[in-house]
């Protein structure tokens, strides 16, 4: 019996395939069950179903692009720093 409320694309056991496209991957309508250990459609569903816990992208890009700031502003001081000891040089 199959039950319609839980597809398999919601569950943990599914990795699914992706295509390269011109800037980004595009998702494909089937994927791996790591349970079944077979290629199955993301919207069918099974008695092995265990939903996925929700991911935290959100979080994750601000750390990136915290990161990213930093690099940069630790680069400007490096720049200035080095205008301050030409200076004193001079």
């Amino acid at each position: 019996m199959l039950d319609e409320q839980n597809p398999c694309y919601r569950c943990k056991n599914l990795d699914r395939f992706y295509t390269r496209g011109v800037k980004q991957f595009n998702k494909t309508k089937v994927g791996w069950c790591c349970k079944k250990e077979e290629i199955v459609n993301v919207h069918d569903s099974c008695d092995k179903y265990e939903l996925r816990k929700p991911c935290k992208r959100i979080s994750k890009s601000i750390k990136f692009c915290l990161n990213d700031l930093l690099t940069d502003i630790s680069g400007i001081r490096e720049i200035i720093e080095d205008e301050r000891r030409e200076n004193e040089e001079v």
